[in-house]
């Protein structure tokens, strides 16, 4: 853009096209442009009484503003704002300003919804450095901005509620919609979920409620839901069963030599593998840790037939596939497995009708690609930022 400034004229680039202002000086130094402007539109009546035969110029005053940043420097306006009196009322106002100026946060509505939209992906003080305004600004305006958005109007009432737990300082839980694999909320620390389910609209048509091995959790859903079948998902219970052979594998490799130690670092991902899903190379693997390592293929043998139960068609089935295999327990082996014994001791029924109720195929995929999401993304992000990017951008598996 091309601009006469004074008696000069300057190329100005099209970043600084400012349609109700006219630029009266252009700076610019290894920090930040420096523009001065002034209106190009006059009132033509008053605010007040409507009368635009009488208005005359009272004073000014100078004002501050930021813009969108440019080339990496910030952007600063300085603005001659005119006062005017009306002779007619006797009133005084200031030239309007809000067909491109917040003056709440004192920069141009580009940059409020610049800010607005860079919160989901950055945080507040780096959003704060690039721009140039304090961090407590931004994080307010981003505040302002999901209030106007009214997150909440976005909830709704699914007839399987899925209930999942992001463990950090304080825990957040992700309420998802279990059939259609979508979450429609996010609520942190687990004092806030009983109000939460006891403002639900029409919650008596919530049927089945997936959640995790949590008491405090439990005792919640029990007390809000009532008439809604408690399940734990399968993998939930798989993650137990697995997490077993991991830590034999940890103490075992402590009395191995450091070539075996890291032989085993790399092949304990294979023990984890369903039995169907073991290509020829992983067989190989078991073979080989069989004849050195016998007492850790025995237990993952224990764990693959462990399976078995949860690939049963119904609850009855499962309890008893149950009760053969935990009777199968080698004597030495059955320590190991105790975390998974207590976990059907105290909530045998929830896992046996979460094998009755078995969720989408890709339902645990859905929710571990969510828990990993969150977690990637809060350091450094508000509860707030991490709730909005979720529900508004529809974290959803079609």
């Amino acid at each position: 853009m091309i601009s006469q400034i004074g008696g000069d004229i300057y190329m100005v680039p099209d970043h600084f096209l400012y349609p109700h202002f006219t630029i009266q000086q252009f700076t610019e130094n290894d920090l930040e442009y420096s523009i001065n402007l002034s209106t190009t539109e006059k009132p033509d009546s008053c605010p007040y009484c409507g009368s635009s035969l009488q208005l005359s110029k009272h004073d000014n005053r100078t004002q501050r503003l930021t813009d969108i940043p440019y080339s990496n420097k910030h952007v600063r306006l300085i603005l001659k704002r005119q006062r005017y009196h009306c002779k007619s009322c006797n009133h005084t106002f200031w030239e309007r300003l809000d067909h491109s100026i917040d003056e709440k946060r004192s920069c141009t509505h580009r940059l409020l919804a610049y800010i607005e939209q860079r919160c989901f992906d950055e945080t507040f003080v780096k959003i704060a450095s690039a721009v140039g305004l304090h961090e407590k600004t931004i994080r307010n305006i981003f505040r302002d901005y999901i209030s106007r958005l009214d997150l909440d109007s976005r909830f709704y009432t699914p007839e399987w509620l899925g209930i999942e737990v992001h463990h950090s300082r304080k825990p957040i839980l992700i309420l998802t919609d279990v059939k259609k694999r979508k979450v429609i909320d996010l609520l942190h620390g687990l004092e806030v979920l009983g109000p939460r389910l006891l403002d639900l609209p029409k919650r008596e048509h919530i049927h089945i409620v997936s959640l995790p091995l949590v008491p405090v959790l439990k005792a919640v859903v029990q007390s809000s839901l009532p008439q809604a079948t408690l399940v734990v998902y399968r993998s939930h219970i798989i993650n137990i069963a697995n997490s077993i052979i991991i830590t034999m594998a940890r103490q075992i490799k402590r009395n191995l030599s450091f070539t075996k130690r890291e032989k085993l670092l790399q092949d304990q991902d294979v023990l984890s593998l369903p039995f169907e899903h073991l290509t020829s190379h992983n067989k190989d693997v078991i073979r080989y840790w069989e004849k050195e390592l016998p007492v850790l293929i025995a237990a993952y043998k224990v764990k693959i037939s462990f399976m078995n139960v949860l690939e049963s068609d119904n609850s009855d089935e499962a309890a008893r596939k149950y009760t053969h295999w935990k009777g199968t327990i080698p004597s030495h082996l059955q320590k190991a497995f105790e975390p998974l014994i207590l976990a059907f001791d105290q909530w045998g029924k929830e896992i046996f009708e979460g094998i009755a109720h078995p969720a989408p195929t890709d339902y645990s995929t859905f929710v571990e690609g969510l828990i990993d999401q969150i977690a990637g993304t809060e350091r450094g992000y508000s509860f707030e930022a991490i709730r909005a990017k979720n529900l508004l951008r529809g974290s959803t598996m079609q």
